[in-house]
């Protein structure tokens, strides 16, 4: 697959991601996500939005994490100094609640927290 074109996050974004993701009511979420996001590395290293989501669904086929708080935690946890990285590579988004299906998503390398 070709890689997509995505315009930066805005600056008033990106503040809004952050609030979400660093409000300190939410850190056993955050933490509940990174071992999802290390359970799925385990295999290759990758780390791919499709299988984090399948980790973090309960029996029911509902998200044990909102989903909005979930995609503001890629973005904290992503980039120099944080615990994965862009790969480059891009997987098409499945199983989705939120309408993403069929849309790209970015890979992720595990480095570690």
């Amino acid at each position: 697959m070709s890689a997509p074109h995505f315009a930066p996050v805005d600056d008033d974004t990106a503040d809004l991601l952050g609030l979400i993701a660093d409000d300190p009511r939410v850190a056993d979420d955050y933490a509940l996500f990174l071992d999802a996001c290390k359970t799925a590395a385990l295999h290759d290293g990758l780390v791919r939005v499709n299988e984090v989501r399948e980790l973090l669904t309960d029996r029911w086929g509902c998200l044990v994490i909102e989903p909005r708080r979930l995609s503001a935690f890629w973005a904290k946890s992503t980039g120099r100094g944080k615990p994965m990285v862009k790969t480059g590579d891009w997987a098409v988004c499945k199983g989705s609640g939120s309408g993403n299906d069929g849309r790209p998503q970015p890979v992720r390398r595990w480095v570690g927290c």
